[in-house]
């Protein structure tokens, strides 16, 4: 199998040549731009970045907190910088950085569900904290004028819609009878639709759910402050 890992990373070799070939040509343009450049700015776009990183990757070390695994905080930040640039070279709607995600996480302990739920418990973090900030702006927006009643009817209608979904799925998750009700649900549709591919037993899936159900449970443990400072 040594040849197939030789050619895979052949082909991402040539995908990434591919990708970034047309920014080969626009080096030369910016040299020029190196003479006039304001280096000090360049020093505090790196200090903001690297302290960005540190706020995503302490918000990340909390989402996974409940799970068993162990990784490093140094790592972690590499895995989410990978991320990143895997999401920008391979535009896959976030595909490619969460198969990534599951595949580095999975080295240090993480199962795959955990590894998606950390990152739902992430964006929605990040989601809360940025409409938040945006609030202070549409009652700006507001009573100034610039923006009409009915647009912030709409946007806290989907707000609403979205949090009474997320704040559902949360619930879902707590109630052991539903959740495995709707597991036995999904693997009662796979095993009629994709089955021939391959049939799902429903027993380990069960004792997974049951330790994943366990775990989401420490969050209680974590203060929600530390969420929003994070975010």
């Amino acid at each position: 199998m040594r040849w197939v890992r030789h050619l895979l990373s052949l082909v991402l070799f040539a995908a990434l040549i591919y990708f970034f070939w047309p920014l080969i040509g626009e080096v030369k343009n910016a040299l020029t731009l190196f003479n006039n450049a304001a280096w000090i700015w360049l020093a505090v776009g790196v200090v903001v970045q690297v302290i960005s990183y540190a706020f995503l990757t302490w918000l990340n070390v909390l989402a996974l907190k409940p799970f068993p695994g162990k990784i490093s905080f140094l790592r972690l930040s590499a895995v989410l910088t990978a991320m990143s640039f895997v999401q920008a070279a391979i535009p896959s709607a976030g595909a490619s950085g969460i198969a990534l995600r599951v595949r580095l996480l999975g080295k240090y302990g993480y199962t795959a569900e955990s590894s998606l739920f950390s990152l739902a418990v992430e964006t929605i973090a990040e989601a809360v904290a940025l409409a938040s900030i945006a609030l202070f702006g549409v009652i700006f927006l507001l009573y100034d004028g610039r923006i009409p009643s009915t647009q912030v009817y709409m946007l806290g209608t989907i707000v609403l819609i979205a949090s009474i979904v997320a704040w559902l799925g949360w619930r879902l998750m707590l109630n052991e009878r539903n959740s495995f009700r709707l597991l036995g649900f999904l693997v009662k549709i796979w095993n009629k639709a994709g089955g021939r591919f391959r049939r799902l037993d429903i027993l380990p899936l069960e004792k997974r759910l049951a330790v994943f159900r366990q775990n989401i449970r420490c969050y209680r443990t974590v203060p929600f402050w530390k969420f929003g400072a994070a975010a």
